[in-house]
């Protein structure tokens, strides 16, 4: 299945374009595969049928809960907000510029509760469904911006045959857009992605990257600084690397080897701070 366009409203049939038995998830106590994914979907259309359709946030307490239910969230609500973890304050303005309906609060890989918090009002079917995401926040109040899930998908690859030769890394928050990014570029290609728990420390990350067989990771100039301070990262198998939203060339990617990739990225980083 090469690079053909992509044509999927939801994230669900992202998933379904998979083999089933291919591992999605890969957590420090658990793995999913795809069609795990598909039930967790079944069962959620089941259990929420006052979802159906409606705007809905999502707050979640860990990493893992967001990424293995997004899809089953996705699969029925309308418009999604992705709450990040420091949008205490101002939830009460967020849902209601997004007119949202419902807030999903998960944990523990489980919907631990649905609340309503508006009436729904009328929604026009042709109306372009989004993905809502909060900025940072860093020069004042956040404010929301909204994505089409084309929109999203316009720079992910989506061959999903060679997409089983790569396990991404996540060390960003899927509610960022950074982490939307990476976790819709496997989801794309039907690749693997290694979950770090919000509170793991660096070593443990690690562990589980090497263990997950991570080979392509996009992170932070600060994140790749400690990752290159630990010895465990010589554990690591990489063939893909981003730095600051700049990612390796193709040719760098397919044909240097791990230690090399990050020689050079320790190189550039020294490069950097001298400079």
């Amino acid at each position: 299945m090469k690079n053909t366009p992509h044509n999927q409203n939801r994230l669900i049939d992202l998933v379904k374009r998979v083999p089933l038995d291919r591992v999605f998830l890969s957590t420090q106590s658990s793995t999913y595969t795809y069609h795990d994914v598909i039930e967790l979907s079944n069962n959620f259309r089941l259990n929420y049928p006052q979802l159906v359709n409606k705007n809905c946030a999502i707050i979640s307490h860990d990493r893992e809960s967001l990424a293995l239910l997004l899809p089953a969230i996705d699969s029925i609500c309308r418009n999604v907000l992705l709450l990040p973890r420091d949008a205490e304050g101002h939830e009460k303005v967020f849902y209601q510029s997004a007119d949202i309906h419902y807030v999903i609060s998960l944990s523990e890989g489980k919907v631990q509760g649905v609340n309503a918090v508006s009436e729904p009002s009328s929604i026009n079917d042709d109306e372009t469904r989004s993905y809502i995401l909060a900025t940072s926040g860093t020069t004042g109040t956040p404010k929301l911006a909204s994505y089409s899930l084309s929109t999203l998908l316009v720079t992910t690859k989506n061959d999903v045959e060679r997409g089983n030769e790569f396990t991404w890394g996540l060390t960003y928050d899927v509610n960022r857009f950074a982490g939307l990014q990476v976790y819709l570029q496997a989801l794309a290609s039907g690749s693997t992605l290694a979950v770090p728990s919000n509170s793991a420390s660096m070593g443990e990350a690690i562990t589980l990257f090497a263990r997950s067989s991570v080979n392509c990771l996009s992170a932070t100039p600060s994140f790749w600084r400690k990752l290159l301070m630990e010895p465990e990262h010589l554990h690591l198998s990489l063939k893909r690397i981003t730095l600051g939203g700049k990612s390796a060339t193709k040719a760098y990617c397919l044909h240097w080897n791990s230690a090399t990739l990050l020689q050079l990225l320790f190189i550039f980083m020294l490069q950097q701070k001298l400079g």
